[in-house]
Formats: C-alpha cells, structure tokens, sequence
C-alpha cells in the first residue's frame, strides 16, 4: 500500500528553481535512496515530504493515520529539554507510560528514602504493568546502549553534533512510525554505530526514505534509489550498485544517441553550406529540424579527475612522531605514539567519535603540541589540511578567485599537462555559473566543496583529510577518489565512510576508547574481515566451553599437544588459556553495555561501569594480538 504520494511538487529557494512537477510514492517496507548533487534540493524535498517546510505547488496524500517520523541534518531541539524527554516524546501511549517511569526511576536515584518518590515509582510500575511496556522500556535501553546515549537527564542543545544526532535518532527509531525520513543519517557516527543502524533499518517494519553519502549503507539498506537531477527524477530498482551499473548504460546509450545526432547534424549542416534555399515547405521544414538540433545540448560525460600531479619532492625526513602524548581535562587521548611517515604512505584513521583521531591529525600538523614525546616534520614538507571548520570563507567573494587566492591557479601534472583552477571547480561539480558566484549564495555542501578544492590547488605534497565525506555528495566523492588516484604525497584520512577509506588509503589506525591505537595493514574491508574472523574464532571457543568437562579437558590438552610442536610447553598453554579468556572477556563487554544502560539514572554506578568497559576493552586488545601473534607461530 502507498503511505506517502506527491503529484505536482515544486520548490524554489531564492531565484533557484530546486525541483517543479516532480510525483512519486512510497510504499509499505520500501527502503528509497536520495541521491544528487549538494544544493539540488534533496534536503528540501525531504522537509516537504516531512512536512517542516511547504512547497510552492503540488499536493502531497498521506495514508490515513500513517504516522512519520524526520530526523534533520541537524537536529534542533527545545532549549532546557533533557535527552528523556526528547527521546520519549512520541504522540504514542506507551511512549508517554515509558518516559514517566524513567522520571521516577530518575527521582529514586536522587531520594531513595523519600516516601513521595517511592508510591510515585510504584504508580510509574503500575503503568508499565498495564500498558505491557516492559519489553519496549528494554528495547529502548538496548538500543540507547548501542547508540551510546547513557546519561538520560542532560540537556540536549548542550550535547555536541554527534551525541545530538544520535538522540535524534534514537527518538524516531523508537517511535512506532509507517515511514522514517533521514537526512543524513550516517553523519558523525563511527563505524559500529553506522553498522548498527544498518541492521536496524533491515528489520525495521515501516518504509524509509533518507538522503547520504554513504555508499555501502546506500547499497545495504535501499532497495529503489531516486536520483534528483536538474529538478526531476529518475528512479532506478534496486540498491545503489545497481544504480551505478543502470547509470552506465544510460550515460552509454546516450552517448550513442548524441554521436548519431551530431553526424546527422553534420550532413544537414553540408547541405545548408551548399546554399540552401527556403523555398519549399519541405525545404523550410528542413532548415527549422536543423536549428532544432543544434539547440539541444551535447551530452557531457563527466571527466575522471585522475592525472599524476607535479608534487614538491619530499624530502629524508617526511613526518616522524615518537613517543607522543596527549591528555586532554585528565583524559588520555594518545600514549607514547610512535609512527614515522614514508613517502606515498596512505593511512586511514577510524575509532569511535572523541577517542582522539582529530587530535592526532592536529599534532601531525602543528596545530598542538605534544605533552610529551618530538614530532618533526621535514623542511620539504608543505601540509595541505581539510578540516572540518571551513572557517576563513569570505561571503563577500567569489568562489573563484577564493580558490586562486587561497589556493592556487594552475596544477600541473607529471606529463606536462596543466589544469586552471576553473577546470579543477568544475571536474569537482562547479557550473561555468557557479565560478563567479558569491560564497554567500552557496548551500553549505558547496562551500564545504569549495573549501576542499582550495585545499587541493595548494598542490600540497602532504594531505590530511579529516572527515572529507561529511556534508560532500557522491559525484564530489567520487571527483575525490579520482584525484587522489593521481595523487603521489603522503595522505592521512580520518573518516566514518567505509567506501572513501576502502578506494583511497592501505593502512589502518584504529583507535579504541582507551587511547589504544591497533594498526591494521589494509584498508577498512580488511579490518573488517579481521574483526568478522576474530568473532568467528571467539563464537567458537565459547562453544567449546559448552563441551561437558571430560571433552573439554581433552581438547585443552588435544590443543596444548598440538601446539607444543611448534611452540615452548608454556607459550602453547598460554595460547590455550587465551582461547578461554577472549570469549570471557567479550561476553563481559556485552554484558557491561546492557549494566551501563540499566543505570543509565545512576552516575557513579556509570562511571565504574564506563571504566570497567574501558579497562576490558584494553585487555582484550591485548589478549587479541597475543593469541594472534602465538597462533601464527603455532
């Protein structure tokens, strides 16, 4: 059944047209993909849609009750109004019966002994009781837990963008909606939280519709990918893999169809040269077919940005960091880090979000200083950074001459050929147009754009990017992936999209929530196939504790005999005793993320745990790269 139907839509923003005449509907459990470039409307459509802004024409049907939940770009929320309460804000009842028992679970936290407190948690159980709004109290703690919102009584517009988007999320995830709306969903989030939400959406029972950059959620998630071009759109079945490979043959076809034209227009152009004369209908009829084609425009093929840049020679000494330290209002952020860059290195950085990777990226090029421990950069060295502020953009200027003089005007590459600064700004989506527009009059993806092509001009022979993929479309992307391609510097990347990190880098920096660093030498498809692997190894050794105990003594000294030809009789007992300790410890961390969220109303008890969990994960990093280290030698 339809939920959502549009007939008509359109929308301007200023003088620009966004979109006109565009109809479309969405299903039951459809998952739709909204792709296009920065400014051509997506974010717009999916406000109309949701009902926070209104659009010029059209008309929009929602299925009668049907009940939609939007998550903005960037949420916004009532000043003063805790993470509970936006959290448990939905229209539903149980919602309401929830939120009233996480208030008295709140207040008997503060007045154990307070007698008022205590009849009102006995009448907040009751409700639970008689609205069966147990198992939803359990699941929206579970999935707090997993999303990393703990302290329930903060206020939200304090929270930084991340946490604030994810209690975003969290609310519409756990409201009881036909159809989801997601601009973005995936910004600020790391990895795990991005997989989890992934699952979630697979088993969520409504429809969704969301906009990102994000191309393996894309290819996960959806199953119809709608491309908003021009103000129109195209629909392709299935998931954004398949849209690239239906893109292709499109871009083919047409491509066919526009060299058939041009030879026709050739031939007709031959006859008008030989002094044709309108004095025939038929003639006339001719000539006016001929104006007609050379009116439509030529289709253009987007040009791969991929060429080998002239880059200033680096140097011996590159980037060298020993035994770096950093803490942060007592916090550990780095500890004794030592890395020495070679030249054309590629390393990606990953770790959840305030673990530490932009303060690595900020010692690497002199923004910080170290508490302890030398970091030296060679005298060849020139740092190209793109950070995540884009702070020094004059709304006053042009677009074009920002780029020249903040950048540069001419890139060179190895084979002599040389780019302007204006082809570079259209290879990366710039319109002829756009190049003399006032920054002023750029969406906030385009000036993010244009701040990464300024970066880019500087031909720096050390680049550092640090969440590129935040606020960039996919067409900028992939102009991205192509230049770096030609690239032949160092490049650091820190970034939560698992595709960018995949095509552009060949080694790993993971960090972990207790200043642990784990290098991986591949890109994040590795890393991950590593963690499936290690996962695998440790479901299997927990099934292995299920053995009764006269099996389990026998495949201990079964193992321990196996081991022992290769390793000494203590280093195979070790690797024996790991193999029993890695499931332990992992069933803790899983165990510890279910406490956190059942005491998510007491802070001390929260913080034991949150300490716990730390200290866990660190002794299971180590635990990890011993038994890996013994197994290989086994």
């Amino acid at each position: 059944m339809i939920i959502l139907s549009t007939q008509g839509l359109a929308k301007t923003h200023g003088l620009k047209l966004l979109f006109s005449d565009l109809s479309m509907g969405i299903e039951d459990r459809e998952r739709v993909g909204l792709i296009g470039v920065n400014g051509c409307g997506k974010s717009t459509l999916l406000k109309v849609l949701a009902g926070v802004e209104e659009a010029d024409a059209g008309t929009i049907t929602t299925r009668t009750g049907a009940r939609i939940e939007y998550v903005d770009q960037n949420p916004v929320f009532a000043p003063g109004q805790t993470i509970l309460e936006f959290v448990f804000s939905s229209a539903s009842r149980i919602s309401h019966v929830v939120r009233e028992y996480e208030r008295a679970c709140a207040a008997l936290g503060h007045a154990p002994h307070d007698a008022q407190v205590s009849r009102r948690m006995e009448e907040a159980s009751r409700a639970m009781d008689a609205a069966d709004a147990w198992d939803y109290e359990h699941q929206a703690r579970a999935l707090l837990g997993k999303l990393g919102v703990f302290d329930l009584d903060l206020p939200v517009d304090q929270l930084s963008g991340g946490y604030r988007k994810r209690v975003a999320l969290a609310h519409a995830l756990l409201a009881e909606s036909d159809l989801l709306i997601l601009d973005e969903p995936t910004n600020h989030l790391d990895a795990d939280t991005v997989a989890y939400l992934e699952e979630h959406l697979r088993r969520y029972t409504g429809a969704v519709i969301l906009v990102t950059h994000d191309r393996y959620f894309l290819d996960r998630v959806t199953d119809r990918i709608i491309e908003l071009d021009a103000g129109q759109l195209r629909v392709f079945q299935g998931n954004f893999s398949d849209y690239i490979t239906r893109k292709a043959e499109m871009d083919a076809a047409e491509m066919t169809a526009d060299s058939r034209r041009l030879s026709i227009l050739r031939n007709e152009l031959v006859w008008l040269k030989r002094g044709a004369r309108a004095r025939t209908t038929k003639q006339k009829a001719r000539i006016d077919r001929i104006r007609d084609m050379q009116e439509v425009p030529t289709f253009q093929r987007q040009e791969n940005v991929a060429f080998t840049i002239e880059t200033r020679r680096l140097g011996g000494t590159i980037l060298e960091l020993d035994n770096v330290s950093k803490t942060f209002e007592g916090k550990t952020i780095l500890s004794r880090f030592t890395h020495t860059f070679a030249r054309g290195e590629r390393l990606g950085i990953i770790g959840p979000n305030g673990s530490g990777k932009t303060t690595l990226a900020n010692l690497m090029s002199g923004r910080l200083s170290p508490d302890e421990g030398t970091v030296v950069r060679g005298k060849t060295v020139l740092l190209g950074y793109f950070d995540q502020e884009s702070s020094d953009l004059d709304p006053n200027e042009r677009a074009l001459d920002y780029v020249k003089r903040e950048g540069g005007d001419m890139l060179r590459g190895t084979d002599g050929t040389a780019r302007s600064a204006g082809q570079v700004m259209e290879q990366f989506n710039f319109t002829p147009q756009m190049l003399y527009t006032p920054i002023e009059r750029l969406s906030g993806g385009e000036r993010r754009r244009l701040y990464l092509v300024r970066t880019l001009m500087a031909n720096p022979n050390f680049l550092i990017l640090d969440e590129p993929a935040n606020d960039l479309d996919i067409p900028t992307l992939q102009a991205l992936e192509d230049f770096l391609d030609g690239f032949t510097g160092c490049l650091v990347v820190i970034s939560h999209d698992r595709y960018f990190l995949d095509r552009t880098i060949d080694q790993l920096l993971v960090f972990g929530s207790d200043a642990s660093l784990r290098r991986i030498p591949g890109n994040f498809s590795v890393y991950e196939q590593m963690r499936e692997d290690e996962e695998s190894e440790i479901s299997a050794a927990r099934k292995t504790k299920t053995e009764t105990p006269s099996d389990t003594k026998a495949t201990s000294e079964k193992t321990a005999a196996t081991k022992s030809g290769k390793l000494g009789f203590n280093e195979a007992r070790e690797l024996t005793k790991l193999e029993l300790d890695i499931p332990r410890m992992e069933k803790r961390l899983e165990d510890l993320v279910e406490e956190m969220a059942t005491a998510a109303t007491d802070y001390m008890k929260l913080n034991e745990l949150a300490q716990e969990n730390q200290h866990t994960k660190a002794d299971l990093e180590t635990a990890l790269e011993r038994w890996m280290e013994l197994s290989e030698r086994s």
